[in-house]
C-alpha cells in the first residue's frame, strides 16, 4: 500500500509540473517578484509543494513557499509575523474557499480566482478574476 501510495504521489507531482500556467501568472511573477514579496500558501503537503515548486522553476519567485500541516489560517497568520507584514497591505490571491477563510481571519484583502464558466465558491460581493491577467500592481 505504501509503494502504491508513493506511485501515486509522483504521479500527481509529474502532471501538477507539466500542467500550463494559468493565464497571467507567470507574467505577473516575472513582473512583481523583485519589488512584493510573494508566498506560496497551499493545502498541498510541504515537501510536495517545494518539490513541485522547485521542479517548476519558480522558487525564485517566492520569500517561502508553504504547504500542510499546519492549516492555511496558522501557515498565513505565522507569515504575516515572520516577515513582519501589515495585514492591510496584503492580497491573498486565491482559489478555494480555505483560501477565503485564510484572508479573512487574518485580516487581508482577497481576490478569488474563478475559471471563465465554473461556479464560485465564495460568499457574494468577493471580488473574482477568471485568471491573473487581471492583477495590476
Amino acid at each position: 500500500l505504501e509503494m502504491l501510495a508513493g506511485r501515486f504521489s509522483k504521479l500527481v507531482e509529474d502532471a501538477v509540473v507539466a500542467a500550463p500556467w494559468v493565464p497571467g501568472a507567470q507574467a505577473f511573477l516575472e513582473q512583481c517578484h523583485a519589488r512584493l514579496a510573494l508566498f506560496v500558501v497551499s493545502g498541498t503537503p510541504e515537501g510536495e509543494l517545494q518539490g513541485v515548486v522547485g521542479r517548476r522553476g519558480m522558487a525564485h519567485y517566492f520569500r517561502d513557499v508553504r504547504g500542510s500541516p499546519p492549516e492555511k489560517v496558522q501557515v498565513t497568520r505565522d507569515l504575516l509575523l515572520r516577515y513582519g507584514l501589515d495585514p492591510a497591505g496584503v492580497l491573498f490571491v486565491g482559489d478555494s474557499i480555505t483560501d477565503y477563510e485564510a484572508a479573512r481571519v487574518n485580516g487581508l484583502d482577497f481576490v478569488g480566482r474563478v475559471p471563465q464558466g465554473e461556479r464560485s465558491p465564495f460568499p457574494n460581493r468577493t471580488t473574482i478574476v477568471s485568471d491573473l491577467s487581471h492583477l495590476v500592481v
